[in-house]
């Protein structure tokens, strides 16, 4: 599995979501490999302040749903 999908596995709500969209990065001064993240959705055009704390979102629409 790649990063982005074990980002997008730990995501309850936006994880699945076609409008999700994951921005990672590491810090290039440090040498424990720490990877952070950012979740940008394309529904609300901005960033999602905490991803993995969302409940709902109007705007989800699933990969899986064809839409």
């Amino acid at each position: 599995m790649n990063l982005g999908s074990e980002i997008r596995a730990s995501l309850p709500e936006c994880g699945d979501c076609i409008n999700c969209k994951l921005i990672i990065w590491s810090e290039k001064l440090s040498d424990d490999h720490r990877c952070y993240f950012t979740v940008r959705c394309n529904w609300l055009k901005m960033a999602i302040q905490e991803p993995l704390h969302l409940k709902k979102c109007e705007g989800k629409k699933s990969h899986s749903s064809g839409n």
